[in-house]
């Protein structure tokens, strides 16, 4: 060449190149509809080609599940799908897709959430020291946001105990450990294909004062005082009042009607007088 150019002949040949397609890699997540249809922004294309410092993306259409279900015997996949152009000029046509499978293309479907309300009404019960609810007590719910299809729920739960033991400080009771059992509907749906709002909500309820009663007996000594003799009836077990400045309305035997015309009430070591009526 240059100088030496004369020296040469040139010809040119006529060859030949390929170019690869890379295999995009896919994955899904939405949350449980009902059926296994996936659109929108439930799957993810990856091409892992970038072009002048920005990710080339991928459209898709035409794309299914193997399961509707959150859980499933085998793992989920996409079943099909059909590779479109991306919105930036990005070519399908570029790409290809892998073997469906669970290791290059998993679906993830994610619980529905139900709004769960417990709407007992009047929840209440006499003091007894605990905090366990009422014998009678069912939780009555309240269920929001089932899919089209599914109309209602079996839920269970585990405990329910209120806040506190006490009348004064008692107001509300928790049912603890909630969960879904079964499903109502026409879609086939599983118990874990949906999850409650909350586990552990909790409704308005109230203890009311432990009736007890009282009573004395003394040998006659002239006087309406009735320290030490006055007992009370009634009182959980284990627990214990302080009686003060007790009187009797009458000193006489033989007096007719005779009651504890007075006397003060305190809180003892193990019993609250707030707790009792």
């Amino acid at each position: 060449v240059g100088a030496n150019a004369p020296n040469y002949t040139y010809g040119v040949e006529e060859t030949t190149s390929e170019v690869t397609p890379p295999t995009v890699t896919l994955s899904a997540t939405k949350e449980y509809d009902g059926t296994n249809a996936l659109a929108g922004n439930d799957v993810q294309v990856f091409t892992g080609v970038t072009v002048n410092g920005g990710a080339e993306t991928l459209g898709f259409t035409n794309a299914t599940a193997d399961s509707a279900h959150v859980v499933n015997l085998d793992a989920n996949y996409i079943t099909s799908i059909t590779l479109v152009d991306g919105v930036n000029g990005e070519l399908e046509s570029n790409y290809e897709l892998p073997e469906l499978n669970a290791n290059t293309a998993a679906v993830t479907i994610t619980p529905k959430t139900l709004t769960v309300t417990v709407d007992n009404a009047g929840v209440t019960r006499e003091y007894d020291g605990t905090r366990n609810a009422p014998d009678d007590f069912a939780p009555s719910y309240t269920l929001a946001g089932f899919i089209d299809g599914d109309t209602e729920a079996v839920l269970t739960f585990t405990d329910a105990l209120y806040n506190s033991k006490d009348v004064a400080s008692a107001t509300t009771l928790t049912v603890s450990g909630l969960d879904i059992d079964s499903l109502t509907g026409t879609l086939g749906s599983a118990a874990t294909d949906y999850q409650v709002s909350q586990a552990n909500p909790t409704v308005a309820a109230t203890i009311t004062p432990k009736a007890v009663s009282l009573s004395a007996t003394k040998v006659y000594d002239g006087t309406l005082d009735l320290s030490g003799v006055v007992a009370i009836d009634g009182l959980v077990t284990g627990e214990s009042l302080v009686i003060s400045a007790a009187l009797a309305n009458d000193a006489n035997v033989a007096a007719a009607d005779k009651f504890i015309a007075s006397l003060t009430v305190l809180d003892g070591q193990s019993g609250l007088v707030s707790n009792y009526a």
